[in-house]
């Protein structure tokens, strides 16, 4: 018995030594995995189409909320008090596009499934300056400060609104903040002239919350991005904005592209692209003969509307009018037929600067 005992102490002190040659093995492979640095992983990840994208976007809504906390259920079609927030989406691989640019506002999640489609994920409510506070925080480690402000169309709701500006945000490869205002559309074609009135009377606040973003954040350039109907009130605002800021915080302003427009010509003319006169801020108007949404501005309103291209019209002072009827001016994702380039990719090139689209000319 002694001898077997004996054989057990042998066994288990061999045991002991063996686990005490390995930890160090173990301790320095650990060690090196920590040393590792986070970018390696990072730049692996963003090679493939395995990262988990979320985008966040901050927002302004005159929208009525409904007291639900569920993000898709959190506004209603009915207008309300100004109110301001932050909400995540998350944004599927495209190979064609490829990773998000890598930002301040881009959250990579890794270990986890690529995200399917375009979710929003949550809305977090914040006060004003909250709002500001959180975009300046972002902008600590962001040497450009840039900043990307949406305005949607009509028959849209909010959460709609938020991820069609993440898709926007993610086609124009921005990789600063991305802001939008959504108005109260009723998301119905059917209420194409009340949305219309809607969107006037959402001027105010807009006006309220482009003014909080050029003078209370730290952003040195601001991109104004308007669509369809959409377009009627921020123009109207950027006149406002015009006469009520200081010179220097409207030089932030660098660009404001209208998408299809969905303006009277004549008013855009007369009553509004006349008041813009002087202004350093470069105006672009993208307008096609095959645009859906201009196809149901037509059954609803008589007269030429900004985006209609037609020979015989004379150019207006100050704005550069591009005919996209060849290119893709849906900005959703529909494709309405085979097109040669994209509206989001012309702006895209004039953000950042690289050689203007060879459709855009």
């Amino acid at each position: 018995m002694k001898t077997k005992h004996q054989s057990y102490n042998v066994v288990i002190a061999l045991f002991f030594i063996a686990l005490l040659t390995a930890l160090p093995a173990c301790s320095s492979k650990k060690q090196a995995e920590t040393n590792e640095p986070w970018y390696t992983k990072f730049a692996n990840n963003l090679s493939t189409a395995d990262p988990y994208q979320e985008v966040e976007l901050f927002y302004a809504s005159n929208r009525a909320s409904t007291g639900k906390t569920v993000a898709a259920d959190y506004y209603t079609d009915k207008s309300g008090p100004l109110t301001w927030g932050s909400c995540s989406v998350t944004i599927p691989y495209d190979e064609k596009t490829g990773s998000l640019q890598k930002s301040n506002f881009t959250i990579h999640t890794f270990d986890k499934s690529p995200a399917g489609s375009y979710d929003l994920l949550d809305i977090r409510a914040l006060p004003m300056r909250g709002m500001s506070d959180n975009i300046d925080i972002r902008f600590a480690d962001n040497s450009e400060k840039a900043t990307l402000v949406f305005v949607p169309g009509y028959n849209i709701s909010f959460e709609e609104t938020a991820l069609l500006t993440a898709r926007v945000t993610y086609k124009l490869q921005f990789n600063g903040a991305t802001l939008f205002y959504s108005w109260p559309a009723n998301g119905s074609k059917l209420d194409y002239i009340s949305d219309e009135q809607t969107a006037k009377n959402a001027r105010p606040q807009l006006l309220e919350f482009l003014t909080e973003v050029a003078t209370q954040t730290d952003t040195n350039a601001i991109y104004l991005v308007g669509h369809s109907m959409g377009c009627l009130p921020l123009s109207e605002v950027f006149v406002d904005l015009k006469s009520s800021l200081d010179p220097d915080d409207m030089e932030k302003f660098k660009e404001l592209f209208l998408i299809t427009p969905d303006i009277n010509r004549n008013v855009f003319t007369n009553q509004i692209m006349s008041l813009m006169a002087g202004t350093e801020t470069k105006i672009t108007a993208y307008g096609s003969n095959r645009d859906k949404g201009m196809k149901e501005s037509h059954s609803q309103r008589a007269g030429v509307r900004l985006a209609d291209v037609k020979t015989d019209l004379a150019p207006i002072k100050g704005l550069k009018f591009i005919d996209a009827t060849a290119m893709e001016t849906s900005i959703d994702g529909t494709k309405y037929y085979e097109k040669k380039g994209t509206v989001l990719g012309a702006i895209s090139a004039t953000i950042h600067k690289d050689e203007p689209c060879p459709y855009s000319k």
